[in-house]
């Protein structure tokens, strides 16, 4: 059984989601969104120059791992365009449906699919991260786990998921303690594209050390003071989730609130 967060964690109300349009056409580049750590021109657009505005500013961000899903229909791996730590698909996955940016891929009801990237990207220890996904759920009624990581039997790992109570969660537990942010966005079924990224900074409280934005909605999670595991489970995508899945990126930093601003309303237009 999931273990919720304390009564103490914050929700926010249904009322703040659910405006951005359903796969929205790519914006002209605003230099405002584009700001960044990183010169956005000098982004390679050979790829996908139709998608570049939200490519360019994910890219400007620099993302440690960065899924587009911009594939083939009929691919059998979703390739990841930063490190080369591609998903292979494992059962039924649907590429080339329409995305945020570019196409997606989707998850039909009563499958079995899933993308399987390997052993990687487990922000053990009390390392900064960010951990950004778009999806527009077909059902939530379930636990839909769009990213997982967790060793269950040794309750430790991280794992991010859509359930119709809380909406939107993540996990990072160890035994004794762990990390959770959530939120209800009883809306995640309104045939919209929903963003959601995570944030972790050690250099905060722990009170504030995990943030939560959904349609770059904040609120705060719990994070104890203890370090995150490092597991050997394989990171897989959307291997419960019911529904169209785009845009994953992870970053090995915490990304500010302007920037996950940034991004939504590249991908909200």
């Amino acid at each position: 059984m999931r273990r919720l967060p304390p009564l103490a964690a914050v929700l926010f109300s249904c009322s703040s989601y659910g405006q951005n349009a359903d796969a929205p056409a790519p914006a002209p580049v605003d230099a405002g969104i584009l700001e960044s750590g990183v010169d956005a021109g000098s982004v390679d657009a050979t790829d996908a120059p139709n998608e570049l505005p939200y490519r360019a500013a994910v890219l400007a961000d620099a993302p440690i791992a960065y899924w587009p899903f911009d594939d083939d229909p009929g691919a059998n791996t979703a390739r990841e365009i930063v490190g080369g730590k591609n998903g292979d698909v494992v059962g039924t996955v649907t590429f080339g449906v329409p995305g945020v940016s570019g196409t997606a891929i989707e998850r039909p009801m009563q499958t079995d699919g899933r993308l399987d990237v390997g052993d990687d990207f487990d922000f053990a220890g009390k390392v900064p991260y960010t951990i950004e996904f778009w999806v527009k759920p077909q059902i939530v009624g379930r636990f839909g786990d769009v990213l997982d990581k967790r060793d269950t039997p040794n309750g430790k790992g991280w794992i991010a998921y859509v359930h119709d109570g809380p909406g939107v969660q993540l996990e990072q537990p160890v035994p004794g303690g762990g990390r959770t942010a959530y939120v209800d966005v009883p809306s995640l079924t309104d045939g919209k594209f929903h963003h959601v990224v995570f944030t972790f900074d050690p250099t905060q409280p722990t009170s504030i050390r995990l943030r939560l934005f959904v349609d770059s909605v904040r609120t705060d999670g719990f994070s104890d003071d203890l370090d995150a595991a490092d597991t050997t489970i394989v990171l897989t995508m959307a291997s419960t989730y019911v529904g169209v899945l785009d845009e994953v990126a992870l970053y090995d930093h915490a990304l500010s609130a302007d920037r996950v601003s940034a991004h939504y309303k590249l991908g909200s237009h």
